[in-house]
């Protein structure tokens, strides 16, 4: 019997605590709340109660009997519930429920998001949200459910405001910082791997969930396309192409976006971004163990008594596995830039800024990513100057479409020309110990490279000089 009461004596105690601490919080966000409730209303869509029961002279509230009786009623007459599921009703319109909310309602939900997010950043810089350090209702309570109260404030905006951009923009944004957060502890392995796993699952879930419904509810907007590719590229470990290809595809497909010719070409030069990213990715974690766009230290060790510092990275070579996955992704990458450059030129012709654009892109991809790496996938028996010449001449074609895509050519065009052929790497053209009367050996490409600079530049300013 005492065991009994002093399990009786736990419970209500913890049923008191959670009371008070549910209490404190809508005291807290009842502010909230209120904002949410004032926006819909004013936009329309909250759910006019009043119209389920009778009409009643004095438009006051119902007391309890009609109330009672009318509810009973629509158990048994499923045509009452036409108030409730028509939008016109005795030819009044009636705007409520789900899915009408605008602009400001999707204010007042990501103004109530935002001070929860503040909290809950706060609590996870500090430390805070996995040890229990006292702190505000609000504080306990975020420190422990914040991921969820976040996603589930976020899930019910959407459902009010399906058709808002920056509603989803911002969720995808939280998710994808929640995911990377996840992904650095993973890396770090303090905590427990087996939880962590389970929590970036679903993360990534929930991401490629909210990707996939945002270009469904907002197939007009350029940016959560964008995001859609972004965010498949960021949760795939074994990215393919053909992933980013779709979604170009449904671009298209559902028309929204086929009449802005910047936004298709934008989406595309994103999409070969993303490919882009995974090659690097691959090449980069693969020989080192590290992601392309972790910080390397400079190894400024100036002999070889001097210690080379902790962080420095150790080299390995790539597997034929991955050599051949390389090159796949270098051909796709090529392929995808083909298919771009076949949109300008049928659909739009005389389109100069986006030729512009486009051959930039391309040129600066050639130029530093694609040639450099081909160049060492090149064939062992390959001599010294025909890997230059293949490693050269792609990205110079590019640059050189890019110079006459307008005109007169624009200095920046010019100037990114220039800095490519002077740049160091070309220098590596031929051996030392290699000459050819059509390629300059290791000595002689110093002053080449000096003379092909002059000669851009008296092209450039011939190009200038002629447009007046």
């Amino acid at each position: 019997a005492k065991q009994l009461e002093g399990r009786k004596a736990t419970l209500w105690a913890s049923i008191d605590a959670n009371r008070r601490m549910t209490s404190s919080l809508t005291n807290i966000l009842s502010s909230c709340e209120n904002e949410i409730d004032v926006a819909m209303s004013s936009e329309g869509i909250t759910l006019p109660w009043l119209s389920l029961f009778q009409t009643q002279q004095d438009q006051g509230m119902p007391d309890s009997k009609s109330v009672s009786s009318y509810l009973e009623s629509l158990k048994q007459r499923n045509t009452c519930w036409d108030r409730i599921v028509l939008t016109e009703t005795d030819g009044a319109a009636i705007r409520f429920l789900l899915g009408l909310g605008g602009a400001e309602t999707s204010r007042s939900f990501l103004k109530a998001i935002s001070y929860i997010r503040r909290n809950y950043q706060d609590l996870t810089r500090k430390g805070k949200a996995r040890n229990g350090d006292d702190g505000s209702p609000l504080q306990d309570h975020v420190a422990g459910h914040g991921h969820d109260i976040i996603v589930s404030l976020y899930e019910r905006a959407i459902s009010e405001c399906p058709t808002v951009e920056t509603l989803w923009a911002s969720y995808m944004k939280f998710l994808s910082e929640e995911f990377l957060s996840t992904r650095d502890e993973l890396k770090k392995g303090k905590q427990n791997p087996q939880d962590l796993q389970q929590q970036q699952s679903r993360i990534e879930h929930g991401l490629l969930s909210a990707s996939r419904r945002s270009i469904r509810n907002c197939p007009y907007s350029s940016a959560l396309f964008e995001k859609r590719m972004t965010t498949i590229g960021l949760v795939s470990i074994n990215l393919e192409p053909d992933d980013i290809s779709a979604v170009i595809k449904e671009a298209i497909e559902l028309g929204f976006l086929t009449s802005n010719k910047e936004a298709m070409l934008h989406l595309r030069l994103v999409a070969i971004h993303v490919v882009k990213r995974r090659l690097l990715s691959l090449i980069s974690l693969r020989s080192t163990g590290k992601d392309f766009d972790e910080d390397e230290a400079m190894n400024i060790a100036a002999t070889k008594k001097q210690k080379s510092p902790k962080s420095s990275v150790v080299y390995h070579q790539l597997g034929s596995s991955v050599i051949e996955e390389v090159k796949d992704l270098i051909e796709d990458i090529r392929d995808m830039y083909d298919e771009a450059e076949n949109y300008l030129f049928k659909s739009h012709a005389t389109w100069v800024e986006g030729k512009v654009t486009f051959w930039k892109h391309r040129a600066t991809s050639e130029a530093y990513v694609l040639c450099p790496i081909a160049k060492n996938d090149a064939n062992d028996d390959m001599t010294d100057v025909n890997r230059s010449e293949l490693q050269d001449k792609g990205a110079i074609r590019c640059f050189e479409k890019l110079v006459k895509a307008e005109k007169p050519s624009n200095p920046d065009s010019w100037m990114d020309y220039i800095r490519y052929v002077s740049s160091s790497h070309v220098h590596s053209f031929g051996g030392d110990n290699i000459f050819s009367q059509l390629h300059p050996d290791g000595f002689a490409a110093i002053p080449s490279v000096i003379r092909k600079t002059r000669g851009l530049y008296n092209r450039a300013l011939s190009s200038v000089r002629k447009a007046g």
